[in-house]
């Protein structure tokens, strides 16, 4: 069965049917040996007493060559079929410009597993996430575990403003990748679709071409596929399948999982050349309008995810405030426990943040997706929109690494300051406020692409 990588062969073997079917609707037969077109003509009184056999040299098995005509006694004879038969080559060139170099759905496919595995190292929720345990849950649920073990007003506020809001966060931010990861699955399974109908329309203009030639009746049937392959693929791009994407965290976020099918299928019937030219160039602007179809809605679906996330910051963005104290000396505590979230937990998941937003730029929709500027909604597809999740979703995490960072010196020093009634990390406890108050130095919520967090002095 002929796939995509066979386009050379099979756009040859269309030139040559389309060139059959062009000489057969003007009288000529087709020899015997396949090298020669023959047309009988008729005697004009007076120039040519007796019938007079035209032949023409036929094309080569890739469509190439052709047109010479045997010279005869009359002057028709010398008539040189070469030209037009570049112009049927070049009719055909002109229809799949850009379709013979469409993005290859394995570069796409690279650039979704680099996102599925920032999926997969954010907590989506109790447990696991829908592409596998992040073991950032692990660390969460240590310093949960050790906190529930102790007790005092200093521990409930960290636990409030800070643990509740971290996961919160995460969740979120698990949430945008999803949604950001789905995307390039629909693009893969939109371009699997387009490749295929090219080879569909492709054979089956060479098969009605074939028919023609032989003065017989052909057609041209395109399905539609699109929009079907890329909601296959977005279905699938996990292992847990659509209903693990779809079940968000409830913050606003869809992914994409409906096209709309408004395009009418193709049918053409085919008798003559023209007609199954024509019929051709139909099928591929029927696959460039599904193509379209299916970009525009996700497009479409990234931008209103977008305008989601920045409707509902909270939801996606931690905003660390330093732990109050009410006065009181009910800290009850165990050291052991508090070093192992300041020392070990907390700083395992800020690196782990690091190591995420350190990967989220080298996930490319634009690259992956590059095609003539016809095809679909452009040259670089809805990468305009990707890359601005993308950016946004780095951002989200550095800052998150920083929060976390510091909620640990939080934790630390209020412990020492109330438990061991030390004057230095009193004083450095009270300095951390301003500190924190000043944020990261990156806002993930500007039109600033910022990578580079403060910190403390």
């Amino acid at each position: 069965m002929a796939d995509y990588s066979d386009l050379p062969e099979l756009i040859g073997k269309l030139k040559l049917a389309a060139i059959d079917a062009y000489m057969v609707h003007r009288g000529f037969i087709i020899s015997g040996d396949g090298e020669h077109y023959a047309r009988v003509g008729t005697p004009i009184p007076g120039v040519v007493s007796v019938p007079e056999t035209v032949t023409v040299t036929c094309p080569n098995e890739a469509g190439q060559g052709g047109g010479v005509t045997t010279q005869g006694s009359s002057s028709r004879s010398s008539l040189s079929y070469v030209d037009n038969f570049a112009e049927i080559r070049a009719r055909i060139d002109d229809a799949l410009k850009g379709w013979t170099d469409l993005p290859d759905p394995d570069d796409i496919k690279a650039a979704q597993l680099k996102a599925e595995e920032v999926c997969g190292a954010l907590p989506g929720g109790t447990g696991s996430n829908s592409l596998g345990r992040s073991p950032i849950d692990g660390w969460l649920t240590g310093m949960a575990e050790n906190l529930d073990a102790m007790s005092g007003h200093v521990v409930e506020d960290f636990k409030t403003k800070f643990l509740t809001q971290l996961g919160v966060a995460m969740m979120g931010q698990h949430d945008i990748a999803v949604v950001w990861a789905a995307t390039l699955a629909a693009e893969k399974g939109a371009f699997e679709a387009a490749r295929a109908s090219v080879v569909d329309a492709i054979q089956q203009a060479t098969a009605a071409c074939e028919k023609a030639a032989i003065q017989s009746y052909g057609d041209i049937k395109m399905a539609l596929r699109v929009a079907d392959w890329a909601l296959k693929a977005v279905s699938s791009f996990t292992s847990a399948g659509a209903a693990a994407i779809f079940a968000l965290t409830g913050l606003g976020l869809e992914v994409v999982k409906t096209f709309a099918e408004e395009i009418e299928q193709l049918d053409e019937e085919v008798y003559v050349y023209e007609e199954a030219m024509v019929a051709f160039e139909k099928a591929l602007a029927q696959v460039n309008a599904e193509l379209i179809e299916v970009e525009e809605q996700v497009r479409e679906n990234l931008l209103y995810n977008l305008e989601a996330i920045r409707s509902r910051k909270g939801a996606f963005d931690l905003t660390i405030e330093r732990t109050e104290n009410n006065g009181s000396q009910d800290l009850q505590v165990e050291r052991g426990l508090v070093n192992e979230i300041t020392n070990s937990y907390m700083p395992m998941i800020a690196d782990e943040l690091k190591g995420i937003a350190y990967r989220i730029p080298g996930v490319s929709m634009k690259m992956a997706v590059l095609r003539d500027g016809h095809i679909g909604i452009g040259e670089q597809g809805p990468s305009g929109p990707f890359g601005e999740m993308r950016i946004l979703l780095e951002e989200l995490v550095r800052d998150l690494s920083w929060d976390v960072e510091n909620g640990a010196e939080d934790l630390k020093l209020a412990v020492q300051a109330i438990v061991d009634q030390d004057a230095t990390a009193q004083r450095k406890w009270d300095e951390l406020d301003t500190f924190l108050a000043q944020g990261s130095g990156i806002d993930p919520w500007n039109d600033e692409h910022e990578r580079d967090t403060r910190e403390r002095p």
